[in-house]
């Protein structure tokens, strides 16, 4: 049995290098995008992989605060569940919103 790093490893080279090489699906690279012809949404992937995983890390542009509460409800049962998270926030045109910053950061995840 191959470990994580190694799975990690061969999806990413079966989604950028080479579809050809045989690898778990589970950790292929997604593009995601709102389908709604296929009822897929963004923040429904987001939310569903939120609550299987183990830990998590995001890195984006800003953080508002409607986006921290669309998320609210899950990031509360992690920190619940004693699961821990980092989100890396850029100040993107100074767009990111203090509040926002300060609902995060009082949920000590």
């Amino acid at each position: 049995m191959e470990n994580l790093q190694d799975a990690l490893l061969k999806s990413l080279e079966t989604g950028f290098i080479d579809q050809k090489i045989i690898s778990s699906h589970e950790y292929l690279p997604q593009l995601l995008i709102n389908d709604s012809n296929n009822g897929k949404k963004v923040l429904t992937t987001i939310d569903w992989e939120l609550k299987k995983c183990d830990e998590f890390w995001f890195s984006v542009a800003f953080v508002t605060t409607s986006g921290i509460a669309t998320l609210m409800n899950t990031l509360l049962e992690l920190q619940e569940n004693g699961i821990q998270g980092k989100i890396l926030v850029s100040q993107y045109l100074n767009f990111s919103q203090p509040e926002a910053l300060k609902n995060y950061l009082d949920l000590r995840i």
